[in-house]
């Protein structure tokens, strides 16, 4: 994809709730109403701004009633309530003033909705338990609408009142809820989605119009749309349709497909341990293609080919057995294509293990040469560039199994054996060991390959804005 279309930028738990605060005061302020009114009211309506302030301006009493927003004067604790003793209608126990707290929510004639600070953790925490739900925590009082606020939350679980024995219950439970308002916060804004990665814990934030986004913490590539992970040129309906079809075909699909392969000219079995689809014998030295099987001296420009094997032949399964069945065809047409796909998914793997070992190579690379740090970046790069190609011909192969064949199919077959070509000549110089690597021929194959990759991706795009559907199309 092209870089001037990646409008996005990466969001840091921290800078999540910096965001979640500058709306609020934002909202406060154009409304003139309290913060803890503008938190509850945002969270009713999704953080979603425009739509707030469309229903406040019309009607902002019922707005504010319907969303729970009806707190008072929160009365702060201070030590110098501690001659008055107040008895907490939940505990029944008497405790002096300064640790109590009301929200203020009550109406003239009503009782007092005022509790003991450890009454209010004791709700609060155990609300945590309900889950996401906890965000819409009412007051304690029976009946009363109020919302507890995420200030109030914060004024509860951090007081130094309370069981002391507790702390460490109510910071988890403090924790939690400030994780569950993050989601929430992220969850209902389109402009923002979380990085699939586990334990990551980052966000992308989109400007523009993005399909495919890479978070700036741990480098995950993912979907914006969709949300899983990165499958251009696959739209999210074709990932869709091809996940449900390896997963009815996965048992079938799986006895075909082995973890090791035999050498077609002595029969060795041969297990592929490198990224790259050029295999050699270490019984016969036979050179051959992973993929295809054929001989490796026929996969180039030079023999006219054009790294044929990406293409599926129809006649091929005629040829061994005449009166195959169509559900036969079917499926050996459809074994072709994963196993292809999952070629390049273990070639990915092996090339996501290049780039932990990348910063390792850099820094041999320096001190061997005597060159700075910037002068090495060109291993990362290539790395780089290596990984995205390889799981972007990983779909490649999934797109072609939905493509019907035709001009078209022909053409997108072509993009994709050039960047099939070029990405195993990059495979094969990157694995080089650091005193083979040629730094001007690995630069200009991370170039060339990229250029490649940006050409099949660009037509695909194409097509798709000039209406030709298909797989292409979301």
């Amino acid at each position: 994809m092209k870089k001037k279309d990646q409008d996005y930028f990466g969001v840091s738990p921290t800078q999540l709730k910096e965001d979640q605060a500058t709306l609020t005061s934002e909202i406060a302020e154009l409304l003139q109403i309290p913060e803890d009114h503008a938190s509850v009211l945002l969270l009713d309506f999704k953080w979603d701004k425009e739509k707030l302030l469309d229903q406040f301006y019309s009607d902002p009493d019922k707005t504010k009633i319907r969303a729970g927003a009806i707190q008072g004067d929160i009365r702060k604790m201070s030590p110098a309530d501690d001659k008055t003793m107040f008895r907490c209608p939940v505990t029944y126990e008497n405790v002096p003033f300064s640790q109590t707290l009301s929200m203020g929510c009550e109406k003239p004639g009503d009782a007092e909705h005022r509790f003991s600070i450890e009454a209010w953790q004791d709700y609060l925490v155990c609300k945590v338990g309900d889950g996401a739900t906890c965000l819409y925590s009412r007051c304690q009082a029976r009946g009363c609408n109020c919302i507890v606020s995420p200030r109030v939350w914060r004024l509860v679980l951090e007081s130094p009142y309370g069981d002391s024995s507790e702390a460490s219950v109510r910071k988890a439970a403090l924790d939690r809820y400030e994780r569950f308002l993050s989601s929430n916060y992220v969850d209902m804004n389109r402009h923002i989605k979380w990085c699939p990665a586990p334990h990551c814990g980052w966000a992308v934030q989109a400007i523009g119009a993005c399909r495919e986004v890479v978070c700036q913490n741990c480098r995950t590539s993912f979907c914006f749309r969709c949300g899983l992970d990165a499958h251009a040129p696959l739209s999210c309906k074709g990932l869709s349709e091809w996940i449900e079809k390896c997963s009815n075909e996965s048992e079938t699909a799986n006895w075909f497909v082995a973890n090791t392969k035999k050498c077609p000219q002595c029969q060795t079995h041969i297990e592929k341990n490198q990224g790259c689809n050029h295999m050699h014998c270490g019984f016969c030295k036979h050179d051959f293609c992973w993929i295809c099987l054929g001989k490796w001296s026929d996969h180039g420009a030079q023999t006219g080919g054009f790294y044929q094997c990406n293409k599926y032949d129809p006649n091929s399964s005629k040829k061994k057995e005449e009166n195959v069945s169509a559900a036969k065809r079917e499926l050996d047409r459809y074994i072709h294509y994963y196993t292809r796909y999952q070629g390049h998914d273990l070639a990915l793997k092996f090339a996501n293990t290049q780039r932990e070992k990348a910063e390792i190579r850099m820094t041999e690379l320096q001190k061997k040469g005597g060159k700075g740090w910037i002068d090495v970046q060109f291993i990362m790069e290539a790395v780089e560039q290596l990984i995205e190609c390889r799981r972007v011909l990983k779909y490649t192969y999934a797109y072609a199994f939905q493509l019907p064949d035709g001009p078209r199919k022909q053409l997108f077959e072509y993009n994709q054996s050039m960047l099939e070509s070029n990405t195993e000549k990059l495979s094969e110089l990157s694995e080089k060991d650091v005193e083979a690597v040629d730094r001007a021929e690995l630069i200009n194959y991370t170039r060339v390959t990229g250029s490649f990759l940006r050409s099949l991706l660009d037509e695909v795009y194409r097509e798709e804005v000039e209406g030709f559907g298909g797989a292409a199309s979301v």
